[in-house]
């Protein structure tokens, strides 16, 4: 027993030891998170600065067209469904595009009726009429205009009569709802 006891303690102080030093990391870099390139928690950024061809000359150097990229993805499973999505575009696109578009399919899910549809249709597609006994929708006239701006804006699509957001948009979907978290 004592030596289980003496394991213990042995243990304990090596986790306050990494405590304190995860602590003076923060503290010292000014953040409140541990996480930083140094440390290789940032998989997903080495992944995309790897994957990214330069030029022969810009090998190895600093690439001054060169201002990074966004990739988002994920491996989900619903309700028995698997979804796997990933996309990737580089900063420069996303700033030389105009918005509009983007931001009007954004703007579809916004509404709280929305919101709330499209939570449902990740479980199991829908009709018009289920999401009325569900009281989603107070009536068939608000259900149809609601899925209708939603279809308009490709996050869901219609087959035979039932409504389910299309496979290509969960992932992109649940990225949305994911970075509207507190960070």
């Amino acid at each position: 027993m004592t030596q289980t006891y003496s394991s213990f303690l042995e243990r304990l102080g090596a986790l306050e030891g990494r405590v304190a030093a995860l602590e003076s990391q923060a503290s010292s870099s000014g953040s409140t998170s541990p996480l930083t390139r140094a440390t290789g928690e940032y998989w997903v950024i080495d992944g995309v600065e790897t994957s990214r061809p330069q030029s022969g000359a810009q090998a190895g150097a600093d690439n001054e067209s060169d201002n990074g990229a966004l990739v988002f993805g994920g491996s989900v499973r619903i309700s028995g469904r698997e979804y796997a999505y990933q996309w990737q575009r580089e900063t420069d696109y996303l700033l030389d595009h105009e918005w509009d578009e983007y931001t009007e399919r954004i703007a579809a899910i916004a509404h709280p009726i929305r919101g709330a549809i499209l939570r449902r249709l990740l479980t199991k597609p829908a009709s018009v009429a289920e999401l009325v006994e569900e009281a989603i929708v107070s009536s068939t006239g608000t259900g149809y205009h609601h899925l209708g701006a939603l279809q308009d804006a490709g996050w869901v699509a219609k087959l035979n009569g039932h409504f389910e957001v299309r496979p290509a948009r969960v992932v992109p979907l649940l990225t949305i709802i994911a970075a509207g978290e507190d960070h």
